[in-house]
């Protein structure tokens, strides 16, 4: 079969799956240490995350449409950025729809009553 195919080296079925040059020698401590290793930094990162306790907190939506119309300004007058401008004029859509659902209705009496 060499002789047809032109092959010299044939490997056996175990050397296919299993290269000798692609195996891997480790030694139990190497891979204990570098796991160890790897947790220890995430605790670590963890740690500092909630240690700092300092929450960023949430930007009411008003102001955020605030900052949405001064940025569609700021692109309308670049006259060049029409792409950005439909993505933010979708993106002032979503907002005007949120705040608008999170809205609730009330009675027409209730505006004119001071609590």
């Amino acid at each position: 079969m060499t002789q047809i195919l032109g092959v010299q080296d044939l490997l056996t079925v175990e050397e296919f799956i299993n290269p000798p040059a692609e195996e891997i020698i480790d030694q139990d401590q190497d891979i204990m240490e570098a796991i160890i290793e790897t947790y220890s930094q995430d605790q670590e990162e963890d740690v500092g995350e909630e240690g700092d306790g300092e929450i960023e907190p949430l930007v009411p939506i008003s102001e955020a449409i605030r900052a949405l119309e001064t940025l569609q300004r700021f692109e309308v007058a670049r006259e060049d950025g029409s792409q950005n401008i439909k993505a933010l004029d979708s993106l002032a859509r979503e907002l005007w729809t949120l705040q608008i659902s999170k809205k609730s209705q009330r009675t027409l009496d209730s505006f004119f009553i001071h609590k």
